[in-house]
């Protein structure tokens, strides 16, 4: 499959307090087991890689 024709990725964080800090350790976890699958270092691996734009309201912003 051809990379242009992919689309875009984005990761969105909403809302603030607990539910962006429960969306942060999901992210972390996501991190963890990609590095994992890949056989490479969790400090190797960051979602800037992965995602195109990531924003979010509030805290989560």
């Amino acid at each position: 499959m051809d990379k242009e024709s992919d689309g875009i990725c984005i990761l969105s964080f909403d809302n603030g307090g607990p539910g962006t800090y429960s969306q942060l350790l999901i992210l972390q976890e996501y991190m963890s087991r990609l590095a994992s699958d890949l056989c490479v270092a969790e400090g190797d691996v960051y979602p800037a890689d992965y995602f195109d734009l990531m924003g979010g309201v509030g805290f989560g912003g």
